[in-house]
């Protein structure tokens, strides 16, 4: 990625190389930040982490893995696969300073080991001497499927009052919700 600030204050940082990783989705709260937004505000809506501090010398992204997500289902090499899965042809990526595990809907997982094999050659997804490596990224990279927003449409405090006892139901949504009243009256059944 490469990132123009014409600032003063990026002077510190400006030509120089750095290796952290970032992603597309850093660029929105990059962006609102050199606005003067506050991107603190933004946070429910936003994924991405502001890239500020790494521009200015003051600080730099604290992410340890990077993710990234391909749809090759309009690609020539889907052609080779059965032509039902075409909306299962999807990938997901995640990449630490040495490895990458990519996720594939369709077709085989892949691990490449970047520091031995830059040119991501060799998949090493079943060598028994990186089964923890493996299962390490396997798992972070479920972790990052469980924890992405999913109500970015909703701000926090508009989840928070309506998941408190009583909001729902005086919305008029009556799902998973029910009291002890409800239970005796029998209006628990009732819910969809």
């Amino acid at each position: 990625m490469i990132i123009v600030d014409p600032r003063p204050a990026a002077d510190a940082r400006r030509g120089t190389v750095f290796s952290e990783l970032v992603e597309a989705i850093d660029l929105v709260p990059t962006f609102l930040e050199a606005l003067g937004g506050d991107v603190e505000a933004a946070h429910p809506w936003l994924e991405g982490e502001s890239l500020q501090a790494s521009l200015h010398g003051t600080g730099q992204v604290a992410r340890t893995a990077a993710v990234c997500e391909t749809d090759f289902g309009f690609l020539e090499m889907a052609n080779r696969l059965d032509p039902s899965d075409k909306r299962e042809r999807r990938a997901t990526m995640l990449r630490s300073d040495r490895f990458k595990y990519i996720l594939s809907e369709i077709g085989p997982n892949l691990l490449y080991d970047l520091d031995e094999d830059p040119g991501e050659l060799v998949d090493r997804i079943n060598d028994p001497a990186l089964k923890s490596v493996r299962s390490d990224m396997h798992e972070q990279l479920f972790d990052w499927f469980r924890h992405r927003k999913h109500d970015p449409t909703y701000p926090d405090s508009f989840i928070n009052r309506f998941s408190q006892p009583g909001g729902i139901a005086q919305s008029g949504v009556l799902i998973g919700y029910w009291d002890e009243e409800e239970l005796e009256r029998g209006l628990a059944g009732d819910l969809y």
